[in-house]
Formats: C-alpha cells, sequence, structure tokens
C-alpha cells in the first residue's frame, strides 16, 4: 500500500464536483495539487478551499479541448514539483437530448471534451512518468461507459472510449511501471445529475440512490494507495455489465422504456 503523502496530482475539472472533492482528498492525504478547469473564479476558489487545508497548490485555468491549455497544466506542475505522480483525468461533461436532436457541434464538444481532453493530459504526463518508469493515471469514465443510457449517446460513447482507452494503456505501460485506473461513478450529487430531466422527473427517487463526490473522492484515494483496474464507487454497479450481458433481452426492453418516458 503507497503512501500518498508529497505525491503531485494533477485534476483537471477541479473546480466543482467530482473533481474538486478528488482534489480536496488527496490533499488530506498531504499531496500536491496542480488544479485545472475553465471557471476562473470558482476554480480559484477551490485552490483557497485546499490551500485551507495545508497543501501546497497551483491553479491553471484549462480547457481541456485545447491541447496548450492541458500541457500547460502539466508542465506548470513540472516546473514547480519536478515530476507529474498521478492524473486525474475528471474534466467532462454531458448534453441530455435525443440522439436526433443533438446538434453535431455539441457532438463533437462532448467527445473533444470527454475523451481527447483525456488524451491531450496523458501524452502530457506520460513525458516524465515513463522515463521514470512510475505514475498512476485515473481516467473519470461512468456507469454509462458499461451501460449506455437513452438521451445520452454523445456523453456515453465519449465515456466508453475513455474506458477502451483505460484498458488498452493499462497493457501496454504496464511495463512502464505506471497505473492506469478507469472509475466508472452512477447518479452523483452534482450540478451535471442536477440539470438533468431524469432528475427533476425523479428527485425523490434520485435522492435515495444518489451518491456524493466523496463517495467517488475516496474511492479514488484508496485506489492510489492500492492500485486497482476498475472503481465503482456505488455498491452493485460492478454488477451492471454482467447484467447487461446475462439479461441481454431484458436491459433493451428497459432502455426503450426509458427513452419514451424521458423524450
Amino acid at each position: 500500500m503507497q503512501d500518498l503523502a508529497g505525491k503531485v496530482v494533477v485534476v483537471t475539472g477541479a473546480s466543482s464536483g467530482i473533481g474538486k472533492a478528488i482534489a480536496l482528498a488527496f490533499a488530506r492525504e498531504g499531496c500536491r495539487l496542480a488544479l485545472g478547469a475553465r471557471r476562473e473564479e470558482r476554480l480559484s476558489e477551490a485552490r483557497v478551499e485546499i490551500e485551507a487545508l495545508g497543501a501546497e497548490v497551483l491553479a491553471v485555468r484549462t480547457d481541456v479541448r485545447n491541447e496548450a491549455d492541458v500541457w500547460a497544466l502539466v508542465g506548470a506542475a513540472r516546473e514547480r514539483w519536478g515530476r507529474v505522480d498521478v492524473l486525474v483525468n475528471n474534466a467532462g461533461y454531458g448534453v441530455y437530448k435525443p440522439f436526433v436532436d443533438t446538434g453535431m457541434a455539441s457532438i463533437r464538444d462532448q467527445m473533444e471534451t470527454n475523451y481527447l481532453g483525456s488524451v491531450y493530459a496523458i501524452r502530457a504526463v506520460l513525458e516524465d512518468m515513463m522515463p521514470r518508469r512510475s505514475g498512476h493515471i485515473f481516467n473519470i469514465a461512468s456507469v454509462v461507459a458499461k451501460v449506455p443510457t437513452p438521451n445520452y449517446a454523445a456523453y456515453s460513447a465519449s465515456k466508453a472510449a475513455i474506458d477502451s482507452l483505460s484498458a488498452t494503456l493499462r497493457a501496454e505501460l504496464s511495463q512502464y511501471g505506471i497505473e492506469v485506473t478507469a472509475v466508472h461513478p452512477s447518479a452523483t450529487n452534482t450540478e451535471f445529475w442536477q440539470n438533468t430531466p431524469t432528475a427533476r422527473a425523479s428527485s425523490r427517487l434520485a435522492q435515495l440512490i444518489m451518491q456524493q463526490p466523496e463517495a467517488v473522492a475516496s474511492a479514488v484515494v484508496r485506489a492510489a494507495r492500492r492500485p486497482r483496474a476498475e472503481v465503482y464507487p456505488q455498491f452493485g454497479t460492478r454488477l451492471l455489465p454482467i447484467f447487461r450481458a446475462v439479461f441481454a433481452p431484458f436491459f433493451r426492453l428497459g432502455l426503450r422504456l426509458m427513452a419514451r418516458a424521458y423524450r
């Protein structure tokens, strides 16, 4: 089990929600944090909150769709602390809308943010992780990578791409001593979930089953201490891919009914 104190951790999408919770959790472990996010005011607020824990922090405005921004974030961490030990690819978003009503600009934007943003960051950190033969990459995917959700076609596809990328990199980078972990949160109490029609239509049920960002953060930190290939923060969600495979006709029926109910 690894001691995380002193580790240099880069987190994208760190100004709120899961990303901020993960940054706070690593700060409590004595890590040094490089935070990236688009919203400068909220990024600054997150930096102040994490510094209050006594952690060393730098914050860099980062739009992960812009490769130069991502390299600048990683470069800033490397310049200040000499290396990057852990990367958390958390930046992402989804648009809740039927595929036929979703414009190409939106589809492209989700793929660039959720998938290509992670690719840029991984390529940036590998520059020093590979020579050092050490490092850990976390890709925040989603349970929809395993069980796609109606009206989230572009989002589900981008997260499935992240899941596949993680599995491939896990094999390729093992010879360099680099760990790769795919994290699959379910519905989490963040702005992302709160702004969806399903959340509003089923808010009481959602409050019962929804997890908090801190639960995801705790699962990530545990996996950083003791590496795992996949992490499912909410109990039982690990079984969803199995149920999908074994009871495929029922899953397909359920997805059709969901698509009709929330169109």
